[in-house]
């Protein structure tokens, strides 16, 4: 697998938790009545190559969009 750069990034779409010192990533549905879409776990977040489908979530969820544009910006998520 490649790393994101700057001509290829990676987006991550992520919210504020309950707690404002507590972020939370969106994360693929394990299957079709699973309703908690975000986790706190970077690890599991769902990473997308395409800033049209990250802003299509973010703008659904209410969430915000993060870029990852380097190989340690990829670490932080377990990639």
């Amino acid at each position: 697998m490649s790393y994101p750069t700057p001509l290829s990034p990676w987006f991550v779409v992520y919210r504020t938790g309950k707690t404002p010192d507590i972020t939370e990533y969106y994360r693929s549905p394990e299957n079709e009545q699973d309703l908690n879409l975000f986790t706190p776990l970077a690890g599991l977040s769902m990473l997308f190559t395409n800033i049209q489908s990250a802003a299509r979530v973010a703008a659904s969820e209410g969430g915000m969009i993060r870029a990852l544009v380097t190989k340690d910006d990829a670490k932080e998520f377990g990639r």
